[in-house]
């Protein structure tokens, strides 16, 4: 599938331009942002979108669409594909574990390095997928927010206290410069990821398994999952459900509560990994 590109240096956010646009006809595009000045991420956080990241908002036409479930998986392999094949062209980082929390947050060695947000628009027959993924830019201003959300959601439980609904954040840049120069901002180099041959491998890769059977596609994202397998702890609106997660599948989460509820599902909600 070939994309219609829009690119602007600075937006408000990218998504909310993307549904701009598709109301206006377009169909099968991206918006491309060097910054965004109000970055959306799930659960109305911000995402925050300094000079240096990739943030884009890919846009699919889905009244011919028979794969609208697999959107996100699509999206969180995209990433995941090509921020390893990242690793591996530019140094041999094989001790590096690339892996995705449910439902689409992208964790390096259980760092944040890339969020997605779905917004579809059924009435308008449109998919918006944000992607933002940390290149090149600074992570501090990343970092403060998420100790901030971390010590909002944790109370005094003393169970809780090393639980994360929000990991600490990465970006690609940082990671491979750190490893290669153990930090000595002397000899870093500010602008090792090219963000163009990025987008490039990434839509590549975004086609690849957009056109990659149902079976296939859910065998590969569970391979990568951080999630699966892991006790849990959803957070849906004022109640709180901890479990062990058995399963993954297109339409959702399945918990096993260990309890009288049995096995649910979990079809959205915040998940944060018990430590």
């Amino acid at each position: 599938m070939k994309f219609e590109v829009f690119k602007f240096d600075n937006v408000e956010s990218t998504n909310i331009l993307a549904h701009d646009l598709a109301k206006k006809g377009h169909k099968n595009f991206l918006v491309l942002a060097n910054t965004q000045t109000n970055g959306k991420g799930r659960l109305n956080r911000v995402w925050v979108s300094e000079e240096g990241g990739l943030y884009l908002s890919i846009v699919l036409d889905i009244s011919n669409f028979e794969k609208l479930e697999h959107s996100n998986f699509v999206a969180s392999l995209s990433v995941l594909t090509t921020l390893k094949e990242f690793s591996t062209n530019i140094n041999d980082f094989n001790d590096l574990k690339y892996s995705i929390k449910w439902p689409n947050d992208i964790l390096v060695n259980n760092h944040k390095i890339c969020g997605i947000l779905s917004e579809l628009n059924f009435n308008e027959n449109y998919i918006v997928i944000g992607i933002g993924v940390n290149l090149n830019n600074s992570i501090y201003k990343v970092n403060k927010l998420n100790n901030k959300n971390n010590a909002n959601n944790n109370t005094n439980n003393k169970n809780n206290k090393n639980n994360k609904s929000v990991y600490n954040a990465i970006s690609l840049n940082q990671l491979f410069n750190t490893k290669k120069y153990n930090n000595d901002e002397n000899n870093m180099n500010n602008n090792l990821i090219n963000k163009d041959l990025f987008l490039s491998r990434l839509l590549s890769n975004f086609n690849n398994y957009l056109n990659m059977n149902s079976s296939e596609l859910l065998e590969v994202y569970n391979n990568n999952s951080e999630t699966l397998n892991k006790d849990v702890k959803i957070i849906l609106n004022d109640k709180e459900i901890t479990g062990k997660v058995i399963n993954i599948d297109y339409n959702g989460l399945y918990l096993d509560t260990n309890s009288e509820l049995g096995v649910i599902l979990i079809e959205v909600g915040d998940c944060i990994h018990l430590r």
